[in-house]
């Protein structure tokens, strides 16, 4: 069963057909992987709109403040939010309204003035992420 090589030594087939079928299971697979990772990754946003995408996600989290429950976790959320939204801003101005709403939000949280103004720069970061 065993044929002589040119280096002296017999080479058995089933050794030779099953590096073959291993290797060509891993070039198989490693294809597939690549493909998928490829459509997997195109569909994630980048840049500009996946700024906007976390600030809106940190938009929803976040609780709306108040002088009462102005805690650290929720001013947290509000700033990462702003600071995203700029970030979306700085490369896309068509998210500017975002940025500027929410700096009004982290302006008025930093001076503790929840008031009128505050509320509508709430209102108007949310309308803007639910319409993209």
């Amino acid at each position: 069963m065993s044929e002589p090589s040119t280096f002296g030594r017999p080479i058995r087939r089933g050794v030779l057909f099953g590096a073959g079928a291993l290797l060509g299971l891993l070039l198989g697979g490693g294809g597939v992987a690549v493909a998928w990772s490829a459509k997997a990754t195109s569909d994630v946003p980048s840049g500009a709109e996946a700024d906007a995408a976390a600030a809106c996600l940190a938009i929803g989290k976040a609780e709306t403040p108040t002088l009462k429950g102005l805690d650290l976790t929720v001013a947290r959320r509000w700033d990462a939010a702003a600071e995203l939204a700029e970030a979306a801003a700085a490369g896309d101005a068509g998210y500017r309204p975002l940025a500027d709403s929410l700096a009004k939000v982290r302006q008025a949280m930093q001076l503790t003035n929840l008031g009128i103004e505050f509320t509508s720069s709430i209102t108007r970061a949310k309308e803007f992420c639910a319409n993209r």
